[in-house]
């Protein structure tokens, strides 16, 4: 926090913010420029005796060195409009949480000709201050000319005016006249699980751009195979369960359900960040419908996370059961354990149900009475 009016500093074009203490969103630009560092993966969350850091990844680094100007501006405008999901920066969901709508929902708020002046249309100030950080990213991406607002002490950032520029024009029909319906789609959660690819836009602007030839390329997802150390905590009641990576995300619930010993007759999904910071899904197979991935093919190892790394795993969503699952460790494969086995279970688990010795109760005197 210390160091944001420094990096606010050094940013081509500053923002005008003199808020005694200031935050991450009160610099719309710092802010976009955090949401294409994480959707572009070039900086990841690791876990360390400190708690949740940054860090810079080495592979994708490396990566982005090799890319010439042009590459770069296109990698990052799909980092925005394509990858970028509002939970990365740890905004909610809305109206404009999709990033390509979003550019045309503002874009076209702002007059074909002239300007929109702020200053003398207080209803836009709405339109400016609803995640800002959408029309910082448009003026960092040389779509809009923009005017700030004079300094006042403690006071936070405040435009004056924008005005559209030719090349935004150029860019926002474009991407809207030929690619809205695909963004649309790859904004949408039925690919979450996979790492983002970058390039989808290179044969729709090469013929501009001839110099974009190469892409940002992100490590690879690892599949870390061994046996697996998870710590399943239910309110004060835990369970430490060891089960093969290489069994499925539906096999794990079924492990974590018998080892508090609860039916399985009910949908569930599991919870998590992965290491861009977008939340990924994994639902019970009997929810397809919801476009994301499916338990029943989703196989442990493959999940995006790290040692220390927690997910959350809800169990029937009419009683809400919330189970706080933690990657403690990942031992060596071992041929004799093929299944889940329970390591520790201290504590009595809740029964799963609070009327069931009324219920049983009930149904003797019906069975009686039959």
């Amino acid at each position: 926090m210390r160091l944001l009016n420094d990096l606010n500093a050094r940013m081509l074009v500053p923002f005008n913010v003199t808020l005694q203490r200031p935050q991450l969103r009160s610099f719309p630009n710092l802010h976009g420029l955090y949401l294409l560092l994480r959707s572009t993966a070039l900086v990841v969350v690791r876990q360390g005796t400190g708690g949740a850091r940054l860090v810079v990844d080495p592979g994708a680094l490396e990566s982005w060195n090799s890319l010439n100007p042009t590459e770069r501006y296109f990698t990052l405008l799909e980092a925005w409009l394509l990858h970028g999901k509002c939970e990365m920066i740890g905004e909610q969901g809305g109206w404009l949480s999709d990033m390509a709508f979003a550019l045309v929902e503002k874009w076209e708020s702002i007059p074909g000709k002239g300007a929109l002046n702020v200053s003398l249309n207080p209803n836009s100030r709405s339109w400016v201050l609803y995640d800002a950080y959408h029309v910082a990213l448009m003026h960092s991406f040389g779509l809009v000319e923009m005017e700030q607002a004079g300094l006042k002490a403690n006071q936070p950032w405040s435009p004056r005016r924008f005005r559209r520029l030719p090349f935004g024009q150029a860019i926002v029909s474009l991407v809207k006249s030929n690619r809205l319906d695909q963004i649309m789609r790859h904004t949408g959660r039925e690919n979450q699980a996979e790492q983002a690819k970058f390039g989808q836009w290179q044969e729709l602007f090469r013929p501009y751009f001839p110099q974009w030839q190469k892409n940002l390329t992100p490590r690879k997802p690892l599949f870390n195979d061994g046996v697996c150390i998870l710590k399943v905590e239910l309110g004060k009641v835990w369970r430490r369960i060891a089960i093969p990576a290489k069994q499925t995300m539906d096999r794990l619930a079924d492990s974590i359900l018998d080892a508090f010993d609860f039916d399985d007759d009910h949908l569930y999904a599991f919870e998590l960040k992965d290491r861009s910071g977008a939340l990924l899904e994994i639902n019970h197979p009997y929810m397809d419908e919801f476009e994301s991935p499916s338990a029943a093919g989703f196989r442990i190892g493959r999940l995006p996370i790290d040692i220390g790394d927690s997910m959350t795993f809800l169990y029937d969503f009419g009683d809400h059961w919330k189970f706080n699952v933690t990657l403690e460790r990942i031992d060596p494969p071992n041929p004799k354990c093929r299944k889940a086995i329970v390591i520790d279970k201290p504590g009595k688990a809740p029964a799963q149900y609070e009327s069931d010795g009324a219920e049983s109760d009930e149904d003797d005197s019906d069975e009686q009475a039959r």
